[in-house]
């Protein structure tokens, strides 16, 4: 979920309640921006952020970054699960080849 994501990103706190949050600004943006989901966030792009009224430049950078590390992480994570995937398909191929292999009957 992307409230584990801000946490994680060091953008929010664990508190309960928004006027506990590190900085409010990062949910807010991300409200006004529509992004309620990882998903919406990956899909931002950087001027879309820049135009977010209310956070300073700085802030918005950090916006930005985070919006790029969950990209990343997408990334990241769609490469581990294909490398797996051709692992396992090579190993099945190989318990096949040598399964179809004639048995000697001595």
């Amino acid at each position: 979920p992307l409230e584990v994501a801000l946490l994680n990103a060091g953008l929010t706190s664990s508190a309960p309640g928004e006027h506990n949050l590190v900085d409010p600004v990062f949910p807010r943006a991300l409200r006004w921006l529509n992004a309620t989901t990882v998903d919406d966030v990956r899909s931002l792009e950087r001027e879309e952020v820049s135009q977010v009224d209310g956070p300073s430049s700085a802030d918005r950078r950090k916006l930005w970054l985070f919006c790029v590390a969950q990209r990343e992480a997408l990334e990241t994570a769609v490469t581990e699960a294909t490398k797996t995937a051709v692992a396992e398909v090579r190993e099945l191929e190989a318990v096949k080849r040598a399964a179809s292999r004639p048995v000697d009957p001595r």
